[in-house]
């Protein structure tokens, strides 16, 4: 297992050297090693006994039955970040999945992930002597990674299909085991496909727009096509982001073909099993497809749509036929789910605002989009060190205890000194692993005397601040450059000097962030900032590791509510490292002002141009003032008290809060639960649920026209409806055409509004009760209200239709505003 460090420690004991070569890959790692060391190793009693302790670990580890098996988990996800030698990541999103993966083997859920297995992974960094980024190759071969290609029962290599304009492309599908579960990949590199199809899985987010069209073809009908012929069958389907939503159309096809299902009946089961977690704030960031490439690539799903195109598109759209012919995929994740998350409390308003399109009969802030915030996984992501310590602190089993927010306030007990001994030196060995880095691998934009005098300037005494994310405009990598006189006098200090370190990618095809890469590297090299700040090349987990662990402050400023969650920042909070960001995505929960420092959540200005400078003047104030005088303030002992406070504090709270472990049981006992249940009982006796809500909805939208609001009148005159604390009652009267009283419901809804994220927070629905149907058929219904909170409200009446079976509100989305 790539996250235990026993067994990391004992790669290392082996050769250090050579495994950090091969960037601690033990598959290469145990290519390389030479016949004469492994004779040494037979020969050493010491290791073999650590062997034997670290095997020992791994089988009763293995061992574990499976906490939760039920109800199994499908997990689709474009990227994983499991470790630095597997190039299947690009970003956060991916550094998630493979986070997610690991805690499910650690707390025994049954998953299984689909992805692609790419043979030239993302992209290797490289900059021009001006800055400017190059996406080189970074090539992957295959038999140096812990891959097992799936055989079928002939010993073949198992293989999928699509029909492909004018050609069948076939994938094989390669095992890669994550402790106790598996990761299925899927690889076009075949001989039975050209030379184009081989390209399709090679790059991540590479190629064009058809490429991309491909690949998620593949991810999500390839995907349930080996599951399907590796013989498992998921209960609930969890799709990480829009990429996989084509599961829906493969799911509904197989509904049909093997149960006789309509395409109604199929699309409720598939809804009724489907999990949709959204992880961007950026509209421009979805994948959106034109008619004319999908009637290339699936004419052969539309009789699965009852031959009608109109059909299949109004699932990537807003629900009725456009004219502008777009796909979107988000759209089509959010049609084929009965459940939908962001990633953080800010995000689900967000996300909320950006999928109202969908249902705009709906307010934003009642729409059934939930939230459940990022977290990390603990044993990947935090430093041997600091894991000894919770050990000795928490007790042997304090890797089970990462929720138990009691249980980690034993931190407050660890002497300072303690503390600080670890923050130096885990700061130590990212310098020294950062001139290392330089020295080896001498940067393509710097000479080697500028190279020199970067490594002679690293100071591991010093104050350092670490930026370090994927670049994209909205994090406003550059902000910190706004006033290039004031950052001067910080980093410029003698007595208390201040170092910056930044570092992360921009895609290939994003420009404006490419050349916000290109700003920062031209500012970072001015002279007179004399090396203090570094722009470090090819940031990878490898490096995102050391930065997170050895850093003093992590910084972190996007725009508002363009921030979904962020996880890096979690990771170097569980290693003492204070965080300074935006109250934005997941420091918005987890800031409080004795664990780090934040910039307001409230937008002041609308000019943009004004608000980043008011924001870079907020960094230049916080760091100056409360930042570096903090850290700066030493005791007799040489230990600054108070900072170390805050390093105690932010472990104890942020870890139990922002910890995978939190974060998997909240999806578990919300979303996956629930979903399993609900599916199977509309599968039960031979889906005759399902069939029933089918057929009822189809019953109701038929005759919604015939539904008509009479009158709605406050009866109650005695009393001012306004008045706060004051009763009174609403009775509103129905015609309820063909449909019957059972079939519709009457209800208020109050909103509250939320001036700082500019959104509606739903604050009261109440249902009415049915008093009379009377005698030319219309039904009477009435609603006791009272107002018991001041506040900024909307309030309205609706009808709406009901059912047991249905799962919410938007289930069946017919909405009358009376």
């Amino acid at each position: 297992m790539s996250w235990n460090a026993n067994a990391i420690e004992l790669f290392g004991f082996i050769d250090k050297g050579l495994w950090e070569r091969c960037h601690f890959n033990p598959v290469l790692f145990l290519r390389t090693l030479s016949y004469e060391r492994i004779e040494e190793l037979q020969a050493d009693t010491k290791f073999i006994a650590r062997l034997n302790e670290v095997e020992k670990i791994f089988d009763a580890y293995m061992a574990e039955p499976m906490q939760y098996p039920t109800p199994g988990i499908a997990y689709f996800s474009m990227e994983y970040g499991l470790t630095n030698y597997l190039r299947l990541y690009s970003g956060g999103l991916g550094i998630l999945a493979g986070d997610y993966l690991k805690e499910a083997s650690d707390m025994g859920v049954n998953i299984n992930a689909v992805g692609l297995l790419y043979k030239n992974g993302y992209f290797k960094q490289r900059f021009t002597t001006s800055g400017e980024q190059i996406a080189g190759n970074d090539d992957q071969d295959f038999s140096t990674l812990p891959l097992e290609l799936v055989k079928n029962k002939n010993g073949d290599p198992l293989l999928t299909s699509l029909p492909f304009p004018g050609r069948d492309v076939f994938a094989q599908v390669w095992k890669l085991s994550i402790g106790r579960i598996n990761l299925y990949l899927l690889d076009t590199c075949v001989a039975e496909n050209n030379a184009d199809d081989k390209f399709i899985t090679s790059k991540l987010y590479g190629g064009n727009s058809e490429t991309r069209l491909q690949q998620e073809l593949f991810l999500g009908i390839g995907g349930i096509q080996a599951l399907k012929a590796l013989d498992i069958h998921p209960n609930v389907y969890h799709c990480n982001e829009g990429h996989a939503a084509f599961i829906g159309i493969e799911r509904i096809a197989n509904l049909r073909d093997n149960y006789g299902l309509s395409y109604e009946e199929g699309l409720e089961i598939v809804r009724s099993s489907t999990l949709f977690t959204t992880h961007t704030a950026v509209p421009a960031a979805n994948d959106v497809f034109y008619e004319d490439m999908l009637k290339a690539y699936l004419p052969h799903k539309i009789k699965y749509f009852d031959d009608n195109w109109v059909k299949f598109m109004s699932l990537g759209q807003t629900g009725q036929y456009q004219n502008d012919q777009s796909f979107s995929m988000p759209y089509l994740a959010a049609h084929i789910s009965k459940e939908i998350n962001g990633v953080s409390k800010i995000h689900k308003f967000v996300s909320q605002d950006l999928f109202n399109v969908l249902w705009p009969d709906f307010k934003p802030g009642e729409l059934h989009i939930g939230s459940i915030t990022n977290g990390v996984h603990y044993s990947t992501w935090t430093a041997k060190e600091w894991q000894n310590v919770h050990k000795q602190t928490i007790g042997k089993d304090y890797i089970r205890k990462l929720a138990d927010t009691k249980a980690w306030q034993k931190i407050q007990a660890v002497p300072d000194n303690t503390v600080w001994e670890i923050r130096k030196n885990l700061k130590r060995k990212l310098v020294s692993a950062i001139k290392t880095k330089l020295s080896d691998n001498l940067p393509s934009n710097e000479s080697p005397k500028k190279v020199i005098d970067i490594i002679s300037n690293l100071d591991e005494n010093s104050l350092i601040i670490g930026f370090a994310r994927r670049f994209v405009t909205y994090k406003r990598s550059d902000l910190l450059f706004l006033d290039v006189e004031r950052l001067l006098k910080i980093v410029s200090h003698t007595d208390k000097p201040v170092q910056f370190l930044f570092a992360g990618k921009a895609h290939p095809n994003d420009q404006a962030s490419i050349d916000m890469i290109k700003r920062v590297i031209q500012l970072s090299g001015l002279p007179e900032y004399k090396n203090r700040i570094i722009y470090l090349e090819e940031y990878d987990m490898e490096l995102a590791s050391l930065l997170v662990q050895g850093v003093d402050v992590w910084l972190n400023t996007p725009n508002r509510l363009m921030e979904a969650s962020g996880t890096s920042g979690m990771k170097a909070s569980m290693n003492g490292v204070l965080n300074f960001s935006v109250l934005d995505g997941w420091w918005a929960e987890g800031y409080k002002s004795e664990v780090g420092w934040a910039i307001k959540e409230e937008i002041t200005y609308q000019r943009q141009d004004f608000q980043d400078q008011l924001d870079a003047e907020t960094i230049y104030n916080i760091i100056e003032s409360k930042i570096v005088p903090l850290y700066y303030n030493l005791n007799e002992d040489g230990i600054p008290e108070k900072w170390i406070k805050r390093i105690k504090n932010c472990i104890a709270d942020i870890t139990p809060a922002f910890s995978m472990t939190r974060m998997l049981d909240e999806y578990r006992d919300i979303y996956y639960k629930k979903l399993g249940d609900r599916v199977a009982k509309l599968r039960e006796n031979d889906f005759e649920s399902a069939k029933t809500i089918t057929a009822w909805k189809a019953k109701v939208i038929e005759q919604w026209p015939n539904v008509i609001p009479v009158n709605i009148e406050v009866i109650d005159r005695e009393h001012d409806q306004t008045q706060l604390g004051k009763s009174f009652t609403v009775r509103a009267t129905i015609k309820t055409g063909n449909l019957t009283v059972n079939d519709i419901g009457v209800e208020v809804i109050f909103l509250n509004k939320n001036p700082l994220r500019h959104s509606e927070e739903l604050y009261l629905n109440k249902e009415f009760t049915l008093v009379k149907v009377q005698d030319d058929g219309t039904a009477v219904y009435e609603c006791e209200l009272s107002l018991n909170d001041s506040g900024n409200y909307e309030y309205s009446y609706r009808i709406f239709a009901k059912h047991p079976l249905l799962a919410h509100r938007q289930d069946l989305p017919l909405i009358k505003w009376i």
